[in-house]
């Protein structure tokens, strides 16, 4: 499960109360195709919490990926959140 929350620039949650887009961009280690998740809501919206939940598949690549969401609401257009990173290490 990848989540973020959208906070302002006083560290208050941004209201997300109906997104019309949650999106989700998954960059690979080895730089082919980055995938394109939708995402959704973590609660109501207010908290500013959104989440995507993985499905099998979406991390087969082994190395350090780079992922983003991008979010619309009827108030704002797109806003982007910082890029986050994730190691994906070899199963046991």
């Amino acid at each position: 499960m990848l989540e973020v929350q959208f906070l302002d620039s006083n560290g208050d949650p941004v209201d997300l109360t109906g997104a019309t887009l949650i999106n989700f961009k998954l960059a690979p280690p080895d730089g082919t195709a980055t995938l394109s998740k939708t995402g959704a809501l973590s609660t109501n919206g207010v908290d500013g919490k959104v989440r995507y939940a993985t499905a099998s598949g979406d991390l087969s690549k082994i190395g350090d990926w780079q992922w983003q969401v991008l979010v619309t609401t009827p108030t704002f257009g797109p806003r982007a959140s910082r890029v986050f990173f994730l190691t994906v290490f070899e199963n046991l």
